[in-house]
């Protein structure tokens, strides 16, 4: 197979969030799926579960995703394409005990090669490199090679509470009369959109 990466979608982001949000008969049927992704966003989930929700999660905000390392065996286990030359890219420790206090160097190391990989396949673009995991700290052993933020249960709990608040908005909204004026005013109010996503 020949790696192809991902890029911008053609179509506007909130063009895309709209088609996703009408691809659902009622709002009911739609607060259904985002409640079955922003559940599976914890530590604990089957690793897989995870990377497939992340995966979804990113589709449902209008992002074109991809799975990396499920599909080539090598890179990081997500990336969105956040906009051109722009990606957010997770290594996803789900697994790991909550009670745990250190990244080990094994878990460095593969953050390490995911940022590689993506420094070598996506050239002159920039990714904002994020581990989930519940600790804090490196293990004396470990290291990382580039900078790295750390998705703990309290982020992905806000991250969860935010996604849900967003598609809330549309419950007294007719899905044919929403706009995307709207759609962009909402991602903002629940810190979804594309900067907040890139800087905080």
């Amino acid at each position: 197979m020949v790696f192809q990466k991902i890029t911008v979608l053609s179509q506007q982001r909130v063009d895309r969030i709209i088609d996703n949000i009408r691809q659902y008969e009622s709002y009911e049927a739609l607060s259904l799926a985002v409640d079955d992704i922003t559940s599976k966003l914890a530590f604990g989930v089957d690793s897989d579960t995870f990377e497939e929700t992340v995966d979804r999660l990113g589709r449902i905000l209008g992002f074109a995703c991809d799975r990396p390392d499920a599909e080539w065996k090598e890179g990081p286990d997500n990336l969105w394409c956040l906009r051109d030359g722009q990606y957010l890219l997770f290594e996803a420790k789900s697994q790991v005990l909550t009670g745990r206090k250190e990244i080990n160097k094994d878990e460095a190391d593969q953050m390490n090669r995911s940022v590689a990989w993506f420094a070598k396949n996506y050239a002159d673009c920039r990714s904002r490199s994020l581990m989930v995991h519940p600790a804090k700290k490196l293990h004396g052993a470990a290291a990382f090679m580039h900078p790295v933020e750390i998705m703990r249960k309290t982020h992905l709990e806000r991250l969860a509470t935010n996604v849900r608040k967003f598609f809330g908005e549309f419950k007294t909204i007719d899905f044919k009369d929403i706009s995307p004026e709207g759609v962009q005013r909402f991602l903002n109010a629940h810190t979804l959109g594309v900067l907040s996503l890139i800087h905080i």
